[in-house]
């Protein structure tokens, strides 16, 4: 059975490259999985089409022949209780033999066999065979990338006028372009060469277009660090329904130890009047989930924290919660700076849990961009 995960094309060109994911304990190990995205991700720039395939599919031969036939890259993580069979289908395909290189059995003709990982080409198409063990650290990919990747993001700006405006700069440089949606006030963007492309060009007419409102680090947060540290200040965060998710996606960054002051976790409302000062009367009258709350909740952040900045957290991010005037996915969040400017949205978020979460997070990210344009850009 083969499960697809992600399907990707840009606009204009078909997708060459996929991923096969092989073993059912790569497939429900998601930390794992997370880790082999993002070693792809840091060799070619984004993230291909991914399928995943059973360890005892009968039909595995039949399904790497269809693929090699009409791919022309082949990225190939298979779990070890599989790398010899896979590999022996792949000899198989090519009228080859497998012979033990460097403590591994590959096929005879593989261009490159290094521990644990394999390169070869069938027919047209380059094929990465790589054994992913969860136990070890994952060999290195040897396949080139084909044409030159950046994602970068785009703020304050929709995703329609982000297309229009690209596309004449996208047929100047030789570009091909996929755009999606982050948050309310974030887009991202995935450009890829074509034959012939500037990347380089691109990336500097796109910057002015787009009055610098553009961010080309890997992630909002990754930003966020690197500015915070050129202008030597600091940020907090009061988190109620994201319980700490903002803190953890910062403290992700190498260097955020340098801005980040800490979170105050107040899911109790108790410990929003004892942490931060929020009024007991303005938790009676309007809720935790409320405009009035969320402006208390930061300035009682950036009072107990001495930052420069604080972005504050309080919805419902369901299941259930939710009532007719505050259904599931309403969220307010909020972004001061320590001379009181402020910014604070309500929004209506849809999902699961954790998308709702994962969501309110990026948005509270690009409200402190928001708040302080001039600082940041």
């Amino acid at each position: 059975m083969i499960f697809l995960l992600q399907f990707a094309i840009f606009k204009g060109v078909e997708m060459k490259n996929l991923i096969l994911i092989i073993g059912d304990e790569i497939r429900v190990n998601r930390p794992f999985l997370n880790y082999i995205f993002e070693i792809y991700e840091n060799k070619f720039g984004v993230l291909d089409d991914v399928i995943f395939i059973r360890n005892k599919d009968t039909n595995l031969a039949e399904i790497l022949e269809h693929f090699i036939a009409n791919r022309r890259n082949l990225t190939i993580f298979c779990a070890p209780s599989s790398f010899a069979v896979v590999s022996q289908i792949l000899a198989s395909l090519c009228d080859d033999s497998i012979e033990l290189t460097n403590g591994l059995l590959s096929p005879t003709t593989a261009i490159c066999a290094q521990k644990g990982t394999i390169l070869m080409k069938i027919k047209e198409c380059i094929i990465n065979l790589i054994q992913a063990d969860p136990l070890t650290q994952i060999p290195p990919i040897l396949m080139n990338k084909e044409g030159e990747r950046k994602n970068f993001y785009i703020v304050d700006f929709e995703p329609d006028l982000i297309r229009t405006a690209m596309e004449k700069i996208c047929i100047k440089f030789g570009i091909f372009i996929q755009i999606s949606r982050v948050c309310k006030y974030v887009v991202q963007v995935r450009a890829k060469t074509g034959e012939f492309g500037n990347l380089n060009g691109f990336l500097k007419e796109i910057a002015i277009k787009f009055d610098n409102l553009v961010i080309f680090d890997a992630n909002l947060a990754q930003f966020l660090v690197n500015k915070l540290r050129q202008l030597d200040m600091r940020v907090t965060f009061a988190e109620s329904c994201t319980g700490g998710l903002a803190a953890a996606r910062l403290c992700e960054i190498s260097g955020a130890s340098d801005v980040f002051s800490g979170s105050f976790i107040t899911y109790a409302n108790e410990l929003k009047t004892q942490i931060l000062g929020v009024r007991e009367e303005i938790l009676r009258e309007f809720g935790a989930v409320s405009r009035e709350c969320v402006s208390q909740m930061l300035s009682g952040a950036i009072r107990a924290s001495g930052s420069d900045f604080a972005v504050a957290f309080s919805g419902i991010a369901g299941p259930g919660g939710g009532s007719d005037e505050k259904p599931v996915g309403t969220v307010y969040i909020g972004a001061m700076d320590s001379a009181g400017n402020c910014i604070i949205e309500r929004f209506l978020l849809s999902g699961d849990r954790n998308y709702i979460r994962e969501t309110s997070v990026n948005i509270g990210y690009a409200l402190l961009l928001k708040l302080r344009v001039d600082l940041f850009f």
